[in-house]
């Protein structure tokens, strides 16, 4: 009985591991998640994307675009940031300056909040400018990493979608570069 048992285990297995090893296993991710700092007075609107490769949680081939927008209390400019791989990231000013952004956790935000300091936002809160890295990052690194509502301190969770359907007819970075066409600030002034 019990070599029965194996055999048919063995039956069933063996065919599926050969059918699937030409199969790509990797997982493609496609995500949007919106943030606000209540008082530093901004919303930040992210999107990554990348790959998840078989047997692994976190991806580090990815991008991730995102547009910090000023709240109607803010005199802040609205900054898009641009990230790909770990630690290639891009600023840029609306209406300012632009430039590469050193990309290091050890930073602990302190690189983005002259960034934020740049684009006239009043800090009183560096812990939203850290976290705001944070969150960044982690949504490009894929699914598991990205912060959900209940993982945020200082961070307010607008929303959180992932989005994989989206992924299967193009690659992520082409639905990335798609979807930051819809990126900008013009629903977020209003304060609401």
């Amino acid at each position: 009985m019990r070599t029965y048992s194996l055999n048919l285990l063995a039956a069933i297995v063996i065919p599926l591991l050969l059918t699937c090893s030409s199969c790509n296993l990797d997982r493609d991710f496609c995500t949007t998640a919106s943030y606000e700092a209540v008082n530093t007075g901004f919303l930040i609107k992210i999107i990554g994307a990348g790959t998840v490769p078989f047997g692994h949680d976190l991806s580090n081939d990815y991008m991730a675009v995102a547009i910090v927008c000023p709240l109607a209390k803010s005199s802040g400019k609205p900054i898009r940031l641009k990230r790909t791989g770990l630690s290639l990231a891009r600023y840029e000013i609306i209406g300012g300056d632009s430039g590469p952004l050193a990309w290091t956790f050890r930073d602990k935000g302190s690189v983005l909040e002259r960034v934020f300091r740049s684009a006239g936002f009043d800090i009183n809160w560096s812990a939203e400018i850290a976290e705001t890295m944070h969150v960044f990052g982690n949504i490009s690194s894929g699914p598991k990493a990205t912060i959900m509502p209940g993982q945020t301190k200082f961070l307010k969770v607008k929303a959180v979608k992932f989005r994989r359907a989206e992924c299967t007819d193009q690659t992520p970075i082409k639905w990335i570069e798609r979807s930051a066409l819809a990126l900008n600030c013009s629903s977020s002034t209003s304060g609401s």
